[in-house]
């Protein structure tokens, strides 16, 4: 996979350093792009770009707001395996009507609920406990295991979507399949599946792919032209 995303990437121009290993500044928060220079840790000479976007994976999530009692020592939510919000300081060791799932749950070392089907299991387990069912009829998310390995997207380019396998497969799909089909299936079904439409108000959308929908504003002047480029991951 790597070998062909590589030969992909050169084809079109983009300009790889292998084996580089970035220094990571100290006090920088990695929440905006850079212009400074970046060093490497592997010994290779300083590398400067007009515009550097890190993507190293150093993640602090957006939890200031919740009370300390809540969340690890990294900001993360603590929560069992119902999903339920832990609090040390709370009798029973958690918050009976407190549920949390996405990448702000502290889960496993993946935090990967919002990609396995964690919503189900907080949908479920809100229905249980809204219903006066017991705590057995809740379900606990498991997830999969820690080596497990998930594959790579590319797309949707001109050329269709390319999804590689964590064997080494791939398979691609014609772009005209990808926004017709697989786009339009995945969103209705797969991810808004489970909302459910307002039909009390006549304002309200009828449609259930219209419930949620994201509107991507492009921008109208053309930004300076940028001579160099980096993506940066370690």
């Amino acid at each position: 996979t790597r070998r062909v995303i590589a030969k992909t990437l050169r084809n079109i121009n983009v300009r790889m350093h292998s084996n580089h290993r970035a220094t990571v500044p100290v006090e920088f928060n990695f929440d905006e792009m850079s212009t400074f220079p970046i060093s490497f840790t592997t010994g290779q000479p300083d590398f400067n770009a007009d515009l550097t976007i890190w993507t190293i994976g150093k993640v602090k999530p957006n939890s200031a707001f919740l009370p300390c009692e809540m969340v690890d020592k990294n900001g993360f939510v603590r929560v069992d395996r119902n999903l339920r919000v832990l609090d040390s300081k709370q009798l029973l060791g958690f918050h009976r009507n407190v549920f949390c799932v996405g990448d702000v749950a502290a889960t496993n070392k993946q935090r990967d609920s919002a990609r396995n089907g964690g919503h189900k299991v907080v949908a479920h387990n809100i229905d249980a406990y809204l219903s006066g069912r017991s705590e057995k009829s809740m379900k606990r998310y498991t997830g999969p295991r820690e080596e497990y390995r998930w594959g790579s997207i590319l797309g949707v380019q001109d050329n269709g979507l390319w999804v590689f396998f964590a064997n080494g497969l791939s398979l691609r799909f014609p772009r005209w399949y990808t926004i017709r089909v697989i786009l339009p299936i995945n969103k209705d079904i797969f991810i808004y599946g489970g909302v459910r439409t307002q039909t009390d108000s006549p304002e309200e959308p009828k449609s259930k792919s219209n419930v949620l929908e994201t509107n991507l504003i492009s921008q109208t002047e053309s930004p300076q032209k940028i001579s160099k480029f980096s993506i940066n991951s370690t």
